[in-house]
């Protein structure tokens, strides 16, 4: 073990920098849990069981991270703690709405996009291979144009009853910039306890539709967009963000674990296989354990070691995240058309080493340069006097 790098990462202070120069660096630099490398571990280790759980699904190995969709909800709380450290006081300087949506598009919009483009090419290649035509050329086009726009398509399709059809994944990323979207507009100007009650409306919401005999992971109309998932969004992201705010009153007073014992923590949630009342676990998870994991994760110690694993796992999250679900399916079908039979564990090996791969690569030659350039292009525009703080 390496030696302790410290405890936490204070927030750095410094003069702001104008909405024309944010890059997506800047975002990174501020947003990477605000220098708690903790949370970029907890971010790693909660995007690979998401693809374990989705890859345990198709193949039937139903001990395969069968509680790793609960990632997601920790995803949407960690967001909330991330846009109001990062954009918090800058937007209370002055940040326009355009800038700050211009900031978090360039941040989420690269990959979203190209998950859905891979999409695409593996169902529409699929059709091709068989010569099936589950689609019309004018339902292709629907799907596929608002899926890229970030849009859901409201009818179900051959597909799947998914509205993002062509990357499921991306409904979670729709509402979480719909919820950013209210944060910024109405909702960081408020008192925290109207925060607060959005928050507790939301897990109300959420606890009745479990009373009506649904999980976290159920959705309540045929699309998945407008069902529970939106409830998830709006709680876990003003969990989040309430965490941030009074967390110079909950880190001095939270003990101070070692990393590793947190990741664990957290591993074995996503791992544990309940069946019998599944909903008062997700129920604990989502009230209690999250926010619990995220408020240790300020206060935890970190190895020069851990520091770069978790650092790792900051930069391959959200680039497999994205891209996974296309990848998973490519090689499904492939093993498919081959006439492979027997191979869940062979494709849960491959699948994950493809989609490794894959993702450093996209966040290496695709993902940075796209957002550099367009970061590049954002500057461009005319600058807005701010002052304050970062």
């Amino acid at each position: 073990m390496g030696a302790v790098v410290g405890a936490t990462f204070p927030v750095q202070e410094g003069h702001l920098r104008l909405p024309s120069q944010s890059t997506e660096h800047d975002e990174r630099r501020n947003s990477s849990a605000l220098r708690y490398p903790v949370l970029d571990g907890i971010r790693g280790v909660a995007a690979i069981a998401v693809v374990l759980f989705h890859v345990g699904n198709w193949v039937h190995l139903d001990l395969l991270f069968p509680r790793g969709y609960l990632a997601v909800d920790f995803f949407l709380c960690l967001s909330g703690f991330v846009v109001c450290g990062a954009y918090g006081e800058r937007a209370a300087a002055g940040m326009s709405f355009g800038a700050f949506m211009r900031i978090r598009l360039i941040r989420l919009y690269p990959l979203i996009a190209l998950g859905i483009l891979l999409g695409f090419l593996v169902y529409f290649g699929r059709e091709i291979a068989l010569g099936t035509n589950l689609l019309s050329p004018g339902e292709w086009l629907s799907v596929t144009g608002l899926n890229l726009l970030l849009l859901p398509y409201l009818h179900v399709t051959p597909l799947g009853e998914s509205a993002f059809p062509l990357n499921v994944v991306a409904w979670s990323l729709f509402a979480e910039i719909l919820v950013n979207v209210v944060w910024f507009v109405w909702l960081r100007r408020t008192a925290p306890l109207v925060q607060a009650v959005v928050m507790l409306l939301s897990g109300a919401a959420i606890v009745i539709l479990m009373m009506r005999g649904f999980t976290i992971d159920d959705q309540v109309s045929d699309v998945d967009v407008f069902g529970i998932g939106l409830f998830r969004a709006f709680f876990s992201f003003f969990l989040g963000a309430l965490i941030h705010r009074f967390r110079a009153t909950l880190v001095p007073r939270t003990p101070a674990l070692s990393a590793w014992t947190i990741l664990l923590v957290f591993t074995v949630l996503m791992a544990v296989p309940v069946n019998d009342n599944l909903r008062i676990y997700e129920a604990t998870f989502l009230f209690l354990a999250s926010p619990a994991l995220m408020i240790l994760s300020l206060k935890a110690r970190c190895t020069s070691a851990t520091l770069m694993l978790c650092r790792a796992g900051e930069r391959i999250s959200y680039p497999i995240y994205a891209l996974h679900r296309p990848l998973f399916l490519a090689l499904l079908y492939g093993f498919n058309l081959l006439g492979i039979e027997a191979y869940r564990w062979t494709y849960v090996a491959l699948g994950l080493v493809l989609a490794l791969c894959v993702a450093t690569l996209a966040e290496r030659l695709y993902d940075r340069p796209i957002r550099s350039a367009l970061a590049a292009l954002s500057r461009q525009r005319p600058p807005v006097a701010l002052t304050g703080t970062a």
